[in-house]
């Protein structure tokens, strides 16, 4: 749980505007679990499910 925590308290910094920056997407959010979830799933794109078509990846999804 603790590199979550730390992923989350980085993005949260990434998104607050400084004196010198602008807010990355125009506003200011904390993450929530299941964005936390993907952030780390983003870390290991080796991991993620891949698939060769959108009705494939409907079909995985749907069933």
């Amino acid at each position: 749980m603790g590199t979550v925590k730390t992923k989350a308290n980085k993005a949260v910094r990434l998104l607050q505007p400084t004196s010198k920056t602008k807010c990355a997407f125009g506003f200011s959010h904390v993450p929530n679990a299941a964005t936390l979830e993907a952030l780390e799933e983003a870390e290991h794109p080796e991991n993620l499910k891949s698939y060769n078509s959108v009705a494939e990846m409907l079909a995985d999804i749907l069933k």
